[in-house]
């Protein structure tokens, strides 16, 4: 019985753990969306950079990315700024 309780255990625990990593991607996805949208109205987003920000998945950088889009005007200025939101988080 006492295994059987400890298996249990261990399967909600992977169980939570998974939901929570789930979760964590979706956010990281609705987060890239909207720095995207805020992108498509400065002007064509190129393919290579659309991949590289739906491909981030660290909230942190995707929150400054979506400050930078905010204040950018164009796409070419928020991929030049990019990457030293990378470097300072």
């Amino acid at each position: 019985m006492e295994s059987m309780i400890w298996r249990l255990t261990i399967i909600i625990r992977m169980f939570e753990e998974e939901r929570a990593e789930g979760e964590a991607i979706g956010e990281a996805r609705g987060r890239a969306e909207a720095v995207l949208d805020l992108l498509t109205e400065k002007g064509p987003v190129p393919e290579e950079l659309r991949e590289e920000i739906s491909a981030q998945r660290e909230l942190s950088i995707l929150r400054q990315w979506l400050k930078l889009a905010a204040r950018v005007r164009t796409t070419d200025e928020f991929q030049d700024r990019m990457q030293s939101v990378d470097t300072d988080s």
